[in-house]
């Protein structure tokens, strides 16, 4: 029975930590008007990868691994900012294609597997994924353990996914009231919110040196 706590009380919070709309959560959605349900869960992989990751390194106990993230934090934060402005400006930048056009969904599937990479990379460099899965663990009674830290990684990627399930879905139920014209405004705005993500970031690692 403890087993099952466990691993229902990880899925939940791998669902409340992936659930705020941050950059990949507007990356998701872009994604997921222009080029449909596999780009969308292709960035939902991405960053549920990288949140089994620091599930992993929290839940098996690795002390190590965590005081040696907090003490590069700040350059986390210079890399994760610069990192996010510089795909926000591409974004921002992309024209929609056709979408049921030959070459726009030959370009769509090329970017999956690209897609997960980099979103795996931006989540994993965003200070805000470390904060929460240290504050997550640190209000627990959770005691690290092998076959419980399975159970924590194995929990967090469950709940990351049906998190990433619940908004894709709810996406494509806008998708076809979305003209070109309207897609274009919306790859501006989400490359924009990107942006100012990663500004923020920036300057919140800045300010710790004054």
């Amino acid at each position: 029975m403890e087993g099952i706590s466990i691993f229902l009380w990880a899925v939940g919070q791998g669902f409340l930590v992936t659930a705020p709309v941050g950059p990949i959560g507007i990356l998701c959605i872009q994604k997921t008007l222009a080029c449909g349900r596999s780009a969308g869960f292709a960035v939902g992989l991405g960053g549920a990868l990288a949140a089994v990751l620091y599930a992993g390194i929290v839940g098996f106990g690795f002390g190590g691994v965590t005081a040696a993230l907090q003490s590069v934090h700040f350059w986390i934060g210079i890399l994760g900012g610069l990192f996010l402005m510089l795909f926000g400006w591409s974004i921002a930048r992309t024209h929609p294609h056709a979408q049921n056009g030959t070459i726009a969904k030959k370009r769509c599937t090329r970017e999956l597997y690209s897609l997960t990479i980099e979103t795996f990379f931006l989540t994993l460099v965003n200070p805000l994924m470390i904060i929460l899965f240290m504050s997550m663990f640190a209000e627990s009674a959770y005691v690290p353990s092998v076959i419980g830290g399975l159970l924590v990684t194995l929990g967090v990627f469950g709940g990351s996914m049906l998190w990433w399930t619940v908004l894709v879905t709810l996406v494509l139920a806008m998708r076809r009231i979305i003209s070109p014209k309207l897609l274009h405004m919306i790859n501006v705005v989400a490359g924009v919110g990107i942006l100012c993500f990663g500004l923020y970031t920036l300057l919140a690692a800045l300010s710790t040196c004054f």
